[in-house]
């Protein structure tokens, strides 16, 4: 997986040393927007599954790079950041009603490559595009519940869309990611299905500073037109 990463951010970086692209540091903050809902099992052993709710999401980080091409009144906006954030879980035994509910933690980090196009409004930018994510790391804390299974991809795809401000070399992004898998589809219960029609979408807001200016095509100057010999 890391062969992989080292990969596309060296192509990122060659991509500037073009000079038609400018790059920058970026960090961002935001938070999980899904709420709580109760996960639905449907049991396919003789043991019976615990009750599990998502609670929410905790907050977003992320710390990165960007780069960036003006293309006339339009933009494309390449990212690659550290991603980490957290997920809330609660657990309660069906056998045991009576006992207080259990809190899991579970903790992500992932590389994130977020590919924007848009178009420019003066300083305003609006943009849209897709997004990979590569799983770095995932701690959970409902690997205590009976059966639990990890079935978290390394790899993931969600699209994404930004609203901007642009002045000068600072950048300031509003930024929705959609993720296309649902929370449940990182985890198993055994052989029973897990049913959440929820992504761990997140809101940031971030802030970046872009170096570097695009090559400006120098104009031939004009030949001199010389006098006709009579």
């Amino acid at each position: 997986m890391k062969t992989p990463l080292i990969s596309l951010v060296c192509l990122c970086f060659a991509y500037a040393g073009f000079g038609q692209w400018s790059i920058g540091p970026k960090v961002s903050f935001g938070t999980i927007v899904q709420t709580s809902e109760d996960i639905r099992i449907i049991p396919f052993s003789n043991e019976r599954p615990p009750n599990i709710t998502f609670i929410g999401g905790g907050t977003v980080k992320s710390v990165g790079f960007m780069l960036q091409n003006s293309l006339g009144h339009g933009f494309l906006q390449i990212e690659g950041l550290g991603t980490a954030y957290s997920l809330q879980f609660s657990s309660e035994d069906q056998l045991r009603s009576t006992a207080e509910p259990t809190m899991h933690n579970e903790d992500h980090v992932i590389f994130e490559l977020p590919i924007s196009a848009g178009f420019r409004i003066k300083n305003f930018k609006i943009g849209a595009g897709p997004l990979l994510e590569f799983k770095l790391s995932k701690d959970s804390e409902l690997e205590s519940i009976s059966r639990y299974e990890d079935t978290s991809r390394n790899f993931n795809t969600g699209a994404q869309g930004l609203v901007g401000y642009k002045v000068g070399k600072f950048d300031i992004d509003l930024r929705y990611v959609y993720r296309f898998s649902s929370i449940v589809d990182d985890f198993a219960i055994g052989h029973d299905i897990l049913k959440l029609n929820r992504s761990a979408n997140r809101l940031t807001l971030s802030f970046g500073m872009s170096f570097g200016k695009p090559k400006v095509k120098e104009e031939l100057p004009e030949e001199e037109i010389l006098p006709l010999a009579y």
